[in-house]
C-alpha cells in the first residue's frame, strides 16, 4: 500500500468515526432535507434578485441561450469521462460548464442551465429514480456561481469561494441527503465518504475553474 493510499484510508477512518459520533444529528438533518434545500434555494434566489436582478433579461438573450445549449452538449460529453486518482477519488469534469454560464450571464442563467443539465443527463443516463432534491441542488449551484462570479474579476479567492460553497451546500449536504434515499448505507458512512471526496476536490476544482474561466473571459472579449 502506498503512502498516499495509507493516508487516505486513515483519513477515511477518521471521518467515519467522527460522523458515526454524530449519527443522530445527521438523521435529523436528513429528515429535514427538503426544508433545508428549499431554504437554500430561497436564500440564493433572494440574493440573486437583490444583487443581479438585471441579469434576468439574459434568459431571453439569444446569444446566452445558444452558448448554454453548447455548454449543455459539452456537459453531456465530458460527464462520460472520469479520472481515477488511485482507488480513493474519481474526478469528473462536468462541473466546469455551470460556472462558465453563470460567470457570463449571471445566476438566473446559471440556475436554469443547472436544472436542464441535471434532467438531460438523467434522461440519457438513467441509473435509478430521478432525485428532485438533486435537481433543486443543481439550481442552487448555478445561483451560487452566478452570485460570486458574474461581472467579477476571477481571482483565486472567488474561484475557491464558489467551489467551497457549492461543494459544501450542494454536494456534501443536499446531494448526500438525496442519495441516502436510494442507497443501502448507514447515513454516517455515506456522509463520511462524500465529505472526504468533496474536500479532496476543492483544490482541484479551484485550479481548473480559475484558469478556464479566465481563459473564457479573454475569448469573450474578442
Amino acid at each position: 500500500m502506498s503512502i498516499i493510499e495509507n493516508l487516505f484510508n486513515n483519513l477515511k477512518n477518521a471521518f467515519t468515526n467522527f460522523f458515526a459520533s454524530i449519527e443522530k444529528p445527521l438523521e435529523v438533518l436528513v429528515n429535514y432535507g427538503l426544508l433545508i434545500t428549499l431554504f437554500f434555494l430561497i436564500l440564493f434566489l433572494v440574493i440573486s434578485i437583490i444583487k443581479h436582478k438585471s441579469s434576468i433579461k439574459n434568459i431571453k438573450n439569444t446569444k446566452a441561450l445558444v452558448v448554454c445549449a453548447m455548454l449543455l452538449a459539452l456537459n453531456l460529453i465530458i460527464k462520460l469521462f472520469n479520472v481515477e486518482i488511485g482507488n480513493y477519488l474519481r474526478l469528473g469534469f462536468g462541473f466546469i460548464t455551470l460556472p462558465i454560464a453563470a460567470m457570463l450571464y449571471g445566476p438566473f442563467i446559471g440556475g436554469l442551465l443547472g436544472i436542464v443539465q441535471d434532467i438531460t443527463y438523467y434522461i440519457f443516463h438513467q441509473t435509478g429514480p430521478y432525485l428532485p432534491l438533486m435537481g433543486i441542488g443543481a439550481i442552487i449551484s448555478g445561483l451560487i456561481h452566478g452570485n460570486i462570479l458574474y461581472n467579477k474579476k476571477i481571482t483565486w479567492l472567488k474561484a475557491a469561494a464558489a467551489v467551497i460553497l457549492d461543494l459544501f451546500i450542494v454536494n456534501m449536504t443536499i446531494n448526500t441527503i438525496a442519495v441516502y434515499s436510494i442507497v443501502d448505507r448507514a447515513i454516517y458512512a455515506l456522509f463520511a465518504s462524500r465529505v472526504l471526496s468533496s474536500l479532496l476536490q476543492v483544490p482541484i476544482q479551484t485550479i481548473i475553474i480559475y484558469f478556464i474561466l479566465n481563459r473564457v473571459k479573454k475569448i469573450n472579449k474578442l
